[in-house]
């Protein structure tokens, strides 16, 4: 054997067993993980033991059984396989260590990626084989490995690939759907000038940043965001890493009385008749609101399991993150954080498209106080620009300042720096209701025959 073969068969093909282990285990979790795990062919799995226990899962899911180690273990044991596979012990103890909510397509990621590479050394092995016996001719033994390497890619650029006439009725049907509803796939913000700029709202399937500097009303956007689609039957999830929800909810009473926020979110400037306000108020909430509130320290993982529970409810949702930055692990730099949250979180809504929007409230840094009354613009995100790639639009709010007194008056500015698929960039002044703590701007139109509902 020559030195070149001793040292491919000597050493360890490429393999990820934890993340085999997790995958595996999360179908214990939850049986709605093995249609993404069962996507994995059987040679994706390195270990036989894992290959085994994937085949027990896909047989007690076509006898429509219910997955766990109980099942598994009793199936494996009713074919003689059990000790194959590492016995009782091994199934019982698969789930150890696994997080509680496992990124899922992650994992599947990488146990892809390490098949892959697999193949590529089988590939070579045996182009090398073929090089060395030299019967083939150079032109076939090149063409051999060039053909096995486009089979081996095939797949991969196939998911992203697809002829005009396989897309084009689909889009046709949908643009006509989109006409018919004079809206894009959208939820309302309840801000009439955004709704106007976006055609609609947030976008089905994107999340939109709303950027400001602290203490501006970051999170009274989405209060009002909440109110208008919780009013009109709209289901929303908020991820509240700031407020708690007694504080969130105190919020949304200004809304359905006649009492500032002042008062509603301070028990002791409240006369006795204004407590029964607030309690009426509240039991409103409870009574007819579609709302679920997370508060809290959360992590990526438990956002992420959140968001992919919601959407396999398939109906219309919103979902709120704020503050976006405060979830807790990955980087400690929150800088990097709003890179590697954005990435997982923008991954988890894209599949439900039809069905989910998210609002992400950004916090930029704070300024000297002689700067205040400079709008914030895009530059103001930082370093790093990956969560406004991601994003379908981004606002940037700001509350300006008095002069002599350097307190915040009632006028604001809404400045939309970036929207895809349709829409401009442009910006606004308005007023802060004080009274609600809300942005108010008025529609515009952006072209003369641009269609007006209140025609019709």
């Amino acid at each position: 054997m020559s030195k070149q073969d001793a040292t491919i068969s000597d050493t360890p093909l490429p393999s990820a067993v934890d993340a085999e282990r997790v995958l595996l285990a999360s179908v214990f979790i939850d049986n709605a993980y093995w249609d993404q795990v069962s996507a994995l062919p059987p040679d994706a799995w390195s270990l036989d033991s894992h290959r085994r226990i994937r085949m027990a899962m896909k047989r007690l899911h076509d006898a429509n059984t219910a997955i766990d180690q109980l099942t598994v273990s009793m199936h494996l044991q009713d074919r003689h396989e059990i000790e194959a596979v590492g016995g009782w012990a091994y199934i019982t103890d698969l789930d150890k260590g696994v997080p509680r909510h496992p990124a899922i397509e992650d994992y599947v990621r990488i146990v892809r990626e390490k098949m892959m590479l697999r193949r590529t050394i089988l590939i070579c092995t045996s182009t090398l084989s073929m090089a060395q016996d030299q019967s083939e001719s150079v032109l076939d033994v090149i063409s051999y490995a060039q053909g096995e390497i486009e089979k081996l890619c095939e797949p991969v650029m196939q998911s992203n690939k697809a002829p005009v006439k396989a897309f084009m009725p689909n889009v046709i049907q949908e643009v006509v759907s989109d006409y018919i509803a004079k809206k894009q796939p959208t939820i309302p913000s309840g801000n009439a000038w955004f709704d106007a700029k976006t055609g609609g709202g947030y976008r089905m399937g994107k999340y939109t940043i709303v950027a400001a500097r602290p203490k501006i009303g970051k999170s009274s956007f989405a209060v009002t965001s909440t109110v208008y689609n919780c009013q009109r039957g709209k289901r929303v999830v908020w991820f509240s890493m700031e407020m708690d929800r007694k504080e969130l909810s105190l919020n949304f009473v200004p809304y359905l009385t006649d009492l500032p926020n002042i008062v509603c979110v301070r028990p002791w400037l409240r006369t006795p008749e204004q407590q029964d306000t607030v309690l009426e108020a509240l039991e409103t909430i409870e009574r007819d609101w579609n709302l679920e509130i997370h508060d809290g320290e959360l992590d990526c993982d438990q956002v992420c399991w959140i968001i992919d529970k919601e959407g396999r409810r398939g109906e219309e949702t919103l979902l709120i993150g704020d503050h976006f930055g405060l979830i807790a692990g990955g980087e400690k730099d929150i800088r990097k954080r709003y890179v590697e949250h954005s990435e997982r979180i923008r991954k988890k809504i894209k599949p439900y498209h039809k069905t989910m929007a998210m609002l992400m409230l950004f916090q930029l840094n704070e300024v000297p106080r002689e700067f205040a009354d400079k709008r914030p613009q895009r530059s103001d995100i930082g370093e790093s620009k990956k969560p406004l790639q991601d994003c379908y639009a981004a606002l940037f709010l700001h509350r300006y300042q008095d002069k002599e007194t350097l307190k915040m008056t009632r006028r604001t500015n809404q400045n939309l720096e970036l929207i895809r698929g349709g829409g401009s960039p442009g910006n606004v002044d308005g007023e802060f209701d004080t009274k609600r703590l809300e942005f108010l701007a008025q529609a515009e139109m952006e072209y003369e025959d641009q269609y007006d509902p209140q025609k019709d």
